[in-house]
């Protein structure tokens, strides 16, 4: 049976959005996912897999979290109006 996990996997990938938007992808080590992230290395592994793993769902928790919710709200408007308001922070 699996442990469940300790963390708290939303401000584990909102950290490492900000680790990888900052510093890129190549230049974005496990050390460093590490210390933005909080926990630990076999934490990071066990639960993503490697570097790429977290890239991954860090970049879908992104594009989930924010720019889908904007596509979803522009839907709705006319093509002017949707075009305004995907320039808008929300």
């Amino acid at each position: 049976m699996a442990r469940p996990r300790e963390f708290d996997e939303g401000a584990v990938l909102d950290a490492a959005v900000l680790c990888f938007w900052r510093q890129g992808y190549e230049a974005t080590s496990v050390k460093d996912l590490v210390e933005r992230t909080g926990i630990t290395a076999a934490s990071l592994y066990n639960a993503f897999g490697d570097k790429r793993g977290i890239y991954r769902k860090a970049l879908d928790h992104y594009v989930e979290g924010g720019v889908a919710d904007r596509i979803r709200r522009c839907e709705a408007l006319a093509p002017r109006e949707a075009i305004g308001a995907s320039s808008r922070r929300y």
